[in-house]
């Protein structure tokens, strides 16, 4: 069976379709909340919107940086974009339009879109649907209203996390540079497959979404022990592992400010999307990710019996002990059927070990180097964070680099100029690093770090 979702240009159309559509139920709502005198919810909704354009402006402000004299005309009209709200739809038209990544431009127009719908799904779109479930449980009338805007901010945001999970792991040059984690999805029935983890991520989205609220309403305090229980466990759980830093190269003063940042957004992500993306090493590793998102069905099962049971009535507002089990076990049982046809009848096989492996960041990162023999993917090392690799493999590679440098120079292959700005002035021969002079600036931010490694990993799709 082949669905019709192969093209990127139609799944970033429906994506931007369901987060405008998003939008306008929020917006709806929101009025609602107000004209009924839920100021408090209404309040919440609105300032989680705010957050979000503002770390909207942010992405721009990252992806037009180096873009030369036309920099702040297009971070003004971008940011105009954000600001009004469409930039959903243009990013979706500049990717469906095949519009390639501007000179200058941290990364191509697919990948900002991918950015800004991981921020999306943070600051407004997983928080709103919280929001949303707490004030639908303990609305004495559950209008149709409140229903559609659940499920429209459910789908989007399941069509947002399959999405980001398909496109990553589909796209031939990742595949190219990481054949042992990209692959999960087969080459045939992408449609069917696609169509699986739309359903996997919406279930466990709704899912999350409801027991949250259902526990914040039956012990606030229950539920502020449990995330501090759990967010504390898996940042110890990088601690010990020594893989809390951000693969991502970032100045090493910010390293583990911007590690804890960023590994709370992923456990956020995993927790109320399950996107399938984040099973890489790289993120939060295949065993926790499948940990997380069983702890989390079970959780389903176990906070409906607690609301059941110590939820105390409140104005008439409880929902019955029958509504709560069914939607329990309902949401439970079809999360479980579409997770297991996935994982056992449309996953390759031969990527199922990512499921659930143990390797960690900073092993993936020295591997590039160690397992690989051709200069050109053993120099994938340098997009990485430096911290993850340095004290381990920093001797050999520093090595390696003297010693090849000067028949890279001479053979001057086409990957060298832009892989060259990466490497740090450490690893560079004396001669080497007097000579690439101009790019010390670049290196000298954390915005600009981050864009070189973007640009030399994409190298491979302009030599394409």
């Amino acid at each position: 069976m082949t669905l019709p979702f192969e093209p990127v240009q139609a799944r970033a159309v429906i994506g931007a379709s369901l987060s405008i559509m998003d939008m306008v139920s929020d917006s709806v709502i929101i009025v609602d909340y107000y004209a009924t005198g839920r100021n408090g919810y209404a309040n919440l909704m609105v300032g989680m919107v705010f957050g979000n354009i503002l770390f909207q402006v942010v992405i721009v402000f990252l992806q037009t940086r180096g873009i030369g004299s036309s920099r702040w005309r297009a971070f003004f009209f971008d940011s105009l974009a954000a600001v009004t709200f469409w930039k959903p739809g243009l990013d979706a038209w500049r990717v469906a339009s095949g519009q390639e990544q501007q000179p200058g431009a941290a990364v191509d127009p697919l990948t900002e879109m991918m950015f800004s719908k991981v921020m999306e799904m943070v600051f407004e779109a997983i928080p709103g649907m919280v929001v949303q479930c707490i004030a639908f449980v303990e609305s004495e009338e559950k209008s149709k209203t409140a229903v559609l805007s659940l499920l429209i901010s459910a789908a989007s945001t399941g069509m947002t996390s399959t999405v980001v999970m398909f496109d990553m792991d589909v796209d031939p040059t990742k595949r190219k540079n990481n054949p042992k984690w990209m692959g999960l999805i087969p080459n045939v029935d992408r449609g069917l497959a696609f169509g699986n983890l739309f359903v996997i991520t919406t279930t466990h989205i709704l899912a999350k979404g409801i027991i949250t609220a259902l526990l914040v309403i039956t012990n606030s305090m229950w539920f502020w022990t449990y995330v501090a229980c759990d967010y504390g466990l898996y940042l110890a759980y990088k601690v010990v592992r020594q893989d809390l830093p951000f693969f991502v190269p970032v100045p090493a003063m910010t390293t583990t400010a911007v590690g804890v940042v960023w590994r709370l957004f992923e456990k956020i992500i995993v927790d109320f999307t399950g996107c399938f993306h984040f099973r890489l090493p790289m993120l939060t590793g295949g065993s926790w990710f499948m940990f997380d998102l069983s702890k989390a069905q079970i959780s389903v099962l176990v906070v409906a019996h607690l609301y059941n049971e110590y939820c105390e009535v409140v104005d008439g507002t409880k929902m019955e002990s029958r509504t709560v089990w069914t939607i329990a076990i309902g949401l439970f049982t079809l999360w479980l059927v579409s997770t297991s046809h996935f994982v056992f009848r449309v996953a390759v096989p031969k990527y199922r070990h990512t499921l659930w492996s143990t390797q960690t960041a900073w092993q993936t990162s020295c591997a590039y180097f160690l397992e690989n023999e051709d200069d050109k993917k053993r120099v994938v090392v340098f997009h990485q964070n430096r911290v993850l690799w340095e004290g381990r493999i920093g001797a050999e590679v520093k090595a390696w680099v003297a010693e090849s440098w000067d028949r890279w120079e001479r053979d001057d292959p086409a990957w060298l100029k832009k892989i060259a700005p990466t490497i740090p002035d450490e690893f560079l021969p004396r001669a080497a690093a007097a000579k690439l002079g101009g790019a010390r600036e670049r290196r000298g931010s954390a915005a600009g770090s981050v864009r070189e490694s973007f640009r030399a990993s994409d190298m491979d799709r302009e030599e394409e």
